[in-house]
């Protein structure tokens, strides 16, 4: 993925009641155009988006939601992916559902998105996944790496990488 243009990539585990885990990834990619404004409408651009994603997944949740960082689009979908038997040791392909969660995030700092991506096959632990994305969109910031508090947790930025602050979060010392 990092090939492909990601800035980021990063795996959660959270262990489910049978004690098997369950893994959600995390991928973060930055659109930086080269031309066009300098200054950009953020709420047009994230409503924009939005509806874009609704045309293109008209069975997805879409919407403009507002982070800390400002105006950002959403889209969560379920969709059926054909997983190779080969990946998994297995003589036949296996057809399983993937929750995506995409969160398009319009830059304060000029032209261009955040984009991240986040997708699990463990839809059932659906509400622990969502509190750690809340909490890894609630510490994006323009600022210089410092601390910061998010939900009462001091995190250093530059110190964790996201997946590190994302599993801080599931299991907290």
């Amino acid at each position: 993925m990092i090939v492909a243009g990601a800035e980021h990539v990063s795996t959660c585990l959270l262990r489910m009641p049978d004690d098997k885990l369950s893994q959600g990834t995390l991928v973060l990619f930055i659109e930086r155009p080269t031309v066009g404004p300098q200054d950009q409408d953020r709420m047009g651009s994230a409503r924009r988006t939005a509806e874009q994603w609704h045309v293109r997944y008209p069975e997805a949740e879409t919407a403009v939601i507002m982070l800390p960082y400002g105006p950002s689009a959403l889209c969560i979908r379920d969709q059926d992916v054909v997983l190779p038997g080969a990946l998994a040791g297995l003589d036949e392909s296996v057809t399983t559902t993937i929750r995506f969660v995409e969160i398009c995030v319009p830059l304060k700092t000029g032209p261009g998105s955040a984009l991240f991506l986040f997708m699990t096959e463990g839809i059932e632990r659906w509400d622990e996944y969502l509190k750690i994305l809340a909490l890894v969109l609630k510490s994006i910031s323009t600022d210089e790496a410092g601390t910061q508090d998010v939900d009462g947790a001091q995190v250093q930025a530059g110190d964790e990488t996201v997946g590190e602050a994302m599993e801080a979060a599931v299991h907290p010392a």
